[in-house]
């Protein structure tokens, strides 16, 4: 039986309703939820909706629904699994109701996982509400533009849930978005623009609602309070905006429209604006004359998506319209997300005779056996190698066999991309080919490059390609006037570049035609990025049915080989070979950092204890290795890497 919830209220919209009532239910109650849907159906043309992951699981904990005046919250709990179930649902949410909300993409892949039916709605979030802008549309500047006394600011705020840093409220986003489509009416769509999940193939929708589940976990996660390392931050009277000099890029303020950027003075006094634009470490804000020193600065709330988040979630809304091909037509997607595939057949063995040191290429015969088995693979045009998947530890050479293959490449005029997730691992293979004498071309946002970053790239300068000198016409061929290019994953997915483990999927398909071999380097043993565990979220080495046919570089030259032999016993299953002129127990320092602080030297921060080092060491002793570590973790060491603690 369903249960009276008392009302929300909101002041954020004027010209709606200013409190909804609500409803609460659960699957025991699914008789009477599928009679109150269908009733507000026949009142309003589109049911707001909205879902509540919970922290440890990929299915939905809650679910709302709303029209102008009510909110109905349905909660996954009680008996489910019966058939009677599943043809309300069924019934329901194919054939009678149509949905609208934010993200919509997102939302009807979670709803579809939970509910166990197929469900079609709306998508607000792709109503452009600029000209020539392609990005996601916030639920603030939506309601702004269909009425002007909104504040979007403060719209996108109760959005998130961020003035008493709570969790999200799924019946307030459920009932703005049903206030969204009434106000938006006719311009919502057709039927064509509809999403359905039902126009998925099995196996696709499986893939996606999984994917989808553990991405959203792994975004739910990101803090929506940043604060800001700056040097000053002053009052330009002339331009009538507060100028930030930011201090690391890492923390900086951000052109935004969906933030707010908070100054507070050491007077205690509190001001926001916005961030209207961004030069190298400047940033503007435009908002209230700041009276006084500031103090702290601090970024609030949701960026905007990036270009690769943006690509993403295009990718899942063109297939749930129904304008992709059957996705695992493509050789790549079908070779990495169908386990019922042989995939025994993806790693080509080489001849026990064939050796480095016999290769025609140069560039090879330097190499070790485990990095010329990879190199071999990268430039076999057999069809069972065009996905290679090698790993291996820090100072394997990786980038030396890429940088070997490449050059191997570059010579026979082959078109290749080489893509890394940070700016720093691309720079890093882009020297190694400007020593090897490859040409080629180094794309950099130019954020990152302008006044943050121009000095680690002096040595290749003459090849870089900044993101905002790219065209936007046909004029590609011009710029990139090498058969080797170099980004990032998110450049890459760069509306501009049109012809040109999830986060793949969508390069994989808008690049099929170009695609002739893909090969993944890395190393699953490094810390993932923050959250990924808790979402469940898997690397390209850690998919089961890859294992098999992946190529591990065996041998390290970068650690002495007591810290190389420890790190094969405990990380590697005793895989990983050492090969380096220190193997004296004597070259370990362990330095306690337990009290030590982040300070700047140069253009990077370092960690300094205050402790007292008992050993002098030379700064150019090559043969020490220092381990910095916390006192209290010394004992779990073996007494064979003991060595002495500063």
């Amino acid at each position: 039986m369903r249960v009276s919830a008392g009302s929300l209220t909101q002041d954020d919209i004027p010209s709606a309703p200013r409190s909804a009532s609500v409803f609460l239910y659960s699957l025991d109650d699914l008789a009477e939820f599928d009679r109150d849907i269908r009733a507000a159906s026949r009142t309003v043309p589109y049911i707001g909706v909205s879902v509540k992951l919970p922290n440890e699981s990929s299915k939905p904990l809650k679910i709302a629904f709303a029209t102008l005046d009510e909110i109905y919250l349905l909660s996954l709990t009680g008996r489910r699994g019966s058939a009677s179930h599943s043809r309300i649902l069924q019934n329901l949410f194919t054939n009678a109701v149509i949905l609208a909300g934010f993200e919509m993409a997102y939302t009807a892949l979670l709803l579809c996982r939970a509910l166990e039916c197929d469900v079609a709605g709306f998508d607000l979030s792709t109503i452009s509400v600029k000209v020539r802008d392609n990005s996601l549309t916030r639920p603030g500047a939506l309601l702004y533009a269909k009425d002007v006394n909104v504040t979007s600011k403060r719209v996108d705020a109760h959005w998130e849930k961020l003035d008493d840093g709570g969790e999200p409220n799924i019946g307030l986003r459920a009932w703005y978005s049903a206030i969204a489509a009434d106000l938006v009416g006719g311009s919502i769509g057709s039927a064509s623009s509809l999403l359905r999940t039902s126009r998925l193939s099995e196996s696709a929708k499986n893939l996606f609602t999984d994917l989808v589940s553990r991405c959203q976990l792994l975004d739910a996660m990101k803090p929506l309070v940043k604060v800001n390392d700056f040097t000053q931050a002053n009052w330009d009277s002339k331009a009538g905006r507060m100028v930030i000099d930011n201090e690391r890029f890492k923390t900086r303020v951000r052109r935004s429209e969906t933030t707010s950027i908070e100054f507070q003075t050491t007077t205690g006094s509190v001001y926001h604006g916005t961030a209207t634009g961004a030069e190298g470490r400047r940033t503007w804000v435009q908002g209230p004359t700041v009276v006084g020193d500031v103090k702290t600065i601090r970024v609030i709330g949701r960026e905007e998506a990036t270009n690769a988040e943006q690509a993403r979630y295009r990718f899942l809304q063109h297939a749930l319209e129904g304008s992709l091909n059957d996705l695992f037509d493509s050789f790549f997607i079908k070779a990495i997300w169908d386990p019922d595939v042989d995939h025994t057949i993806l790693r080509e063995r080489l001849p026990d005779s064939c050796r480095p040191s016999e290769s025609p290429w140069p560039s090879l015969t330097s190499l070790n056996m485990s990095q010329f088995e990879v190199a071999a693979a990268m430039l076999s045009e057999v069809e069972s190698s065009k996905l290679v998947v090698a790993h291996g530890p820090p100072g394997t050479g990786k980038t030396r066999t890429i940088g070997s293959a490449t050059r191997v490449w570059s010579y026979l005029r082959q078109p290749v991309w080489i893509i890394a997730q940070s700016n720093v691992g691309v720079k890093n293979i882009a020297e190694t080919l400007f020593k090897g004498d490859v040409g080629f071309r180094l794309v950099v946002s130019k954020e990152f490059y302008v006044e943050w970053h121009e000095d680690i790239y002096e040595e290749i300068k003459d090849n870089i390609i900044r993101s905002d000198e790219i065209p936007d016409d046909d004029s590609l061929q011009s710029i990139f006037d090498t058969t080797v290019v170099l980004c990032t994953m998110s450049t890459l997915s760069n509306p501009k570049l049109k012809e040109y483990i999830f986060e793949f999927m969508h390069l994989f398909h808008k690049f099929e035609k170009y695609l002739l071999k893909v090969c993944f380097f890395g190393d699953p043993k490094q810390l993932p990025p923050y959250g990924a565990e808790e979402a469940g979220l898997e690397t390209i080495f850690d998919v089961k049915h890859l294992k098999k046919s992946a190529y591990f570089l065996n041998t390290q030259y970068r650690m002495p080989v007591l810290l190389g032999s420890f790190i094969s016993t405990e990380v590697y299953n005793g895989k990983l070979c050492s090969e380096h002129n220190v193997k004296d127990a004597a070259c370990i320092l362990f330095v306690d950092v337990g009290k030590g602080e982040e300070q700047k030297t140069g253009n990077s921060y370092k960690v300094w204890s205050h402790r007292t080092w008992k050993k002098s060491i030379p700064s150019s002793d090559s043969r020490t290795s220092i381990v910095t570590v916390e006192r209290s973790s010394l004992s779990s060491l073996p007494t064979t890497l003991r060595g002495p603690l500063s």
